[in-house]
Parts: structure tokens; C-alpha cells; sequence
């Protein structure tokens, strides 16, 4: 919805625009181009707000119950309502998300060297073949390789879930937290469906 109203909003400013083509007309143009730079501002405000309280949307959705235009709007709402308190959220659990993250990765960087380590301990080249495709690969070690290779992306593609599982969850802290201080709802109030026996 915010993006498609920006969008109409720009789609009006260039119609407006088209008016600066055409000698004479260009004046109207001119006198127009400030409702044009109100719609701009609105535009680009609308989109910023988007783009700021996004993250807290989905969350919106699950805690609540509710539908989009209702989650959308309460997280306009507590952006606006405590934008200082809002970004020193986001700060604190993006510094504790890229800690976090940047040491999976650094242990599964290690886990994955050690593994090639202990096993080109007591083999020779052709293991280290299999293992890193440099040199010569015949057939069986180039297919060899390419399963380790798989094997290596099955970790790191467990750290970038674990990457996406944790923005979700901070996400979802950050608009609980926030949802307190604007709303004075508990955590714990969450909405579950209706469930009839």
C-alpha cells in the first residue's frame, strides 16, 4: 500500500512534469511545481517511514491478529510515537545480531578448516585435490569435490538461517518492546487464534 501510493504520487508529479515541455504552458508548469514538491515530500516521507518500520511489520501481523493496513499503521504509529527509543532498539540488537552472527560464521570458517585439515592429515595430494579442486581432477575427484563442496554450503547456509531466524526474532522484540511503551501492553499479549473443539 505505501509503496503503491508513493508510486501514484510520483506518477502525478511526472504528469506535472510533462506541463514544462511546452512553451507557455511551462509558466503553469512552474506555478504547479510547488503542490508538486508537496507530493513529493509526502512521497518520500510516506517511503522512508516504510522502509524504518518495516522490519516490525510481520511481527505486527503475527502478534496482533489483525491485517496489514491495521500493522502497518501501528508501526507508522510507534516509529513516529518513539523514533529515539525505536532506533536505539534496532542499534543495540543489530550490534548484538552481527556479533552473534559474525562468530557463527567464524566457527563454522573453523569447523569447515579443521575438518580439511584432519582429513588431508595422513593422505596426500590427491586428497587435497578432492578437497580444495586445485590441479589435475579426474572424474571421481572432481565429483568428489563438488559433494564436499556441498557439504561446506549446507554449513554457511545454516549460519545465513540462523542470520534470517535472528533479524525475525529482533524484529518481533523490537516491536513488543516498542508496542509496551506506546501501547502499555504487556510481552506476553499476544493474540491466538480461536480454536473451536
Amino acid at each position: 500500500g505505501p509503496i503503491v501510493f508513493s508510486t501514484i504520487l510520483y506518477l502525478l508529479i511526472a504528469l506535472g512534469g510533462l506541463l514544462l515541455s511546452f512553451p507557455v504552458i511551462d509558466l503553469f508548469g512552474a506555478f504547479l511545481y510547488g503542490a508538486g514538491l508537496l507530493l513529493g515530500i509526502l512521497a518520500t516521507v510516506v517511503l522512508v517511514l516504510h522502509v524504518v518500520a518495516s522490519p516490525m511489520i510481520v511481527p505486527a501481523l503475527a502478534v496482533e491478529g489483525t491485517d496489514a493496513f491495521d500493522a502497518i499503521q501501528r508501526c507508522y504509529a510507534y516509529v513516529i510515537g518513539r523514533p529515539l527509543r525505536y532506533l536505539l532498539y534496532v542499534l543495540i540488537l543489530t550490534l548484538l545480531g552481527g556479533f552473534a552472527v559474525a562468530l557463527f560464521l567464524m566457527l563454522a570458517r573453523v569447523s569447515i578448516d579443521m575438518t580439511n585439515w584432519a582429513a588431508g592429515l595422513f593422505a596426500g595430494d590427491p586428497t587435497q585435490r578432492a578437497l580444495f579442486g586445485e590441479g589435475e581432477l579426474g572424474a571421481t575427484k572432481d565429483w568428489a569435490h563438488k559433494f564436499i563442496t556441498a557439504w561446506r554450503n549446507i554449513v554457511l547456509i545454516g549460519v545465513a538461517g540462523y542470520a534470517i531466524s535472528l533479524f525475525f526474532t529482533s524484529s518481533t522484540l523490537i516491536y513488543l518492546a516498542v508496542r509496551r511503551i506506546c501501547d502499555g501492553q504487556g510481552i506476553s499479549e499476544i493474540w491466538e487464534p480461536v480454536t473451536h473443539d
